[in-house]
């Protein structure tokens, strides 16, 4: 220990009175919003898994195992204990329909617009298939230069088509994530969370593809709320185990739907490993290199 850490221990000294202020304060380590989105909707059991969609999306599951993903498509941290974390972050979440809405539309509709034309529309969007990765793509992928791509357009579709299209492509990337986890779990339950969980087509999107019932519970700030209960188990409080939420809404998955999603999510994948050697790098864009630069 230096001459100057010993001078700082002396009660005398300015940094120690202040420090003394602070001594029935307790300090608590945090964590990642993702690993608190799950403590705080309740996706902690076997079987359960996490869904969020904001302007990104992510699939997590608790584990009490470290995994890694040979391939390296998902991710595995620390959340508490003996409890893990696995799963995947896409960077192409809800930002796919504003990009779709201000960019290739230029419309003055709303999302709420978006969700009624899409819901006119049957699964699949009549073979329409989109790749969403205008902002390259994380898990499952790691991919920076993967681009979007709408694949499929006939005269028959419309604008409705196109906004179902970039609806079901978020949700099939999720599922690539999801896909990789439930090689080595069975998942019963998902816990949906995010600004998507406003809109019911978009979360029967999820139950159909995933095959699985999706939860909805009244936590709108799960992330917030799981790290007041790691700050309240860590001075002591008691965690509101019953009665801390409430099950808003449940989502049964149609299995005629999941057939089909499943015929497309092949073809998604299919299309993507046929064109992914075409992608350009992103230094390569001269429009995309101008725009950062600005």
């Amino acid at each position: 220990m230096s001459a100057q850490h010993i001078e700082f221990l002396n009660p005398k000294h300015a940094i120690t009175k202040r420090l003394a202020l602070f001594v029935k304060t307790a300090f608590v380590a945090g964590g990642s919003d993702g690993g608190l989105a799950n403590l705080g909707n309740g996706a902690m059991e076997e079987g359960s898994m996490a869904i969020t969609i904001g302007t990104s999306g992510a699939a997590r599951m608790v584990t009490t195992d470290i995994f890694t993903d040979v391939q390296m498509r998902t991710f595995c941290y620390h959340l508490k204990d003996e409890m893990y974390i696995i799963g995947g972050a896409s960077s192409n979440g809800a930002i796919v329909l504003q990009w779709l809405k201000e960019n290739i539309l230029q419309t003055d509709d709303s999302l709420e617009m978006f969700f009624k034309l899409a819901a006119g529309v049957p699964p699949c969007c009549n073979q329409l298939i989109f790749l969403p990765y205008i902002l390259g793509e994380r898990a499952p992928l790691w991919n920076s230069s993967a681009r979007g791509i709408f694949f499929g357009l006939s005269i028959t579709h419309s604008k409705a088509h196109l906004v179902r299209a970039a609806m079901e492509a978020v949700i099939y990337n999720l599922y690539g994530i999801g896909k990789v986890l439930m090689e080595r779990r069975n998942v019963n339950i998902i816990f949906a969370n995010g600004g998507f969980t406003n809109n019911p087509l978009w979360i029967q999107m999820l139950a159909d593809i995933f095959n699985v019932t999706v939860l909805v519970n009244d936590i709108e700030e799960s992330s917030a709320w799981g790290a007041v209960m790691v700050g309240m188990e860590a001075i002591g409080m008691e965690i509101p185990v019953s009665g801390s939420m409430t099950i808003e809404k449940k989502y049964e998955p149609n299995p005629e739907n999941h057939q089909l999603y499943m015929q497309c999510f092949e073809k998604f994948e299919r299309v993507y490993n046929l064109v992914k050697t075409e992608f350009v790098r992103p230094e390569e864009l001269v429009g995309e290199k101008q725009l950062i630069e600005r």
